[in-house]
């Protein structure tokens, strides 16, 4: 959360889009550690990295929870960049 912090995204509640925003989801595992971070998309879909190459999207964050990645508990959020404009 601090490294994300230094690039603009601050703690937030929800995962609910907002149209100014861009967040991410942070999944942990049953000890709180990070295992895996997904991005909001314009459509409030979720884009998440697997593996080295692989970019998937998904409708909603409960989609990757489970044994390997854990469960999304933690959200940050940024103006957009098209908001700043």
């Amino acid at each position: 959360m601090k490294a994300l912090a230094q690039i603009g995204y601050e703690g937030c509640d929800t995962p609910t889009l907002e149209n100014e925003f861009q967040k991410i989801a942070i999944y942990v595992d049953d000890q709180n550690v990070p295992q895996h971070v997904a991005r909001q998309l314009p459509n409030g879909h979720w884009t998440s990295k697997l593996g080295n190459e692989i970019d998937i999207e998904h409708n909603t964050l409960r989609a990757l929870e489970g044994k390997d990645y854990g469960q999304a508990t933690c959200f940050m959020k940024r103006r957009s960049v098209s908001a700043a404009l």
